[in-house]
């Protein structure tokens, strides 16, 4: 694993400050989730979609429940697996559940392919 630098990880205290997950780095973070993050990665992400199959989960929580931090933390898993990844917040206003012509759409224009390294995901 690569370490962090001084300035990475203050700037990375400095997003969690703001009440936000920084968007890289978070294994230096996160404590708890692996028996979730296996599941995902064992069931998912390394044996079913690579078969052809497909899911769907919804993850839903109060506000600064940690959402983000475990969706970026399943990103990081993916994007290890090489699989393109897509964060969309779901909103009333521009992604509304019940329209999926809209969300999927802001799937497909938010779709983000694995970094070359881990230094570039650091970056």
């Amino acid at each position: 694993m690569i370490e962090l630098t001084q300035v990475q990880a203050r700037a990375m205290i400095e997003e969690i400050a703001k009440g936000t997950p920084p968007q890289f780095g978070l294994r230096h973070l996160t404590a708890g989730l692996d028996p979730y993050l296996s599941v995902i990665e064992d069931d998912y992400l390394s044996t079913h979609v690579p078969q052809g199959g497909s899911a769907f989960k919804m993850v839903v929580g109060t506000y600064g429940g940690g959402k983000t931090h475990f969706l970026y933390s399943i990103r990081d898993r993916a994007w290890s697996q090489r699989f393109a990844v897509s964060y969309v917040g779901l909103s009333p206003g521009e992604t509304p559940f019940h329209r999926l012509d809209l969300v999927y759409g802001a799937i497909v224009r938010g779709l983000e392919a694995p970094p070359d390294s881990e230094e570039e995901v650091r970056s």
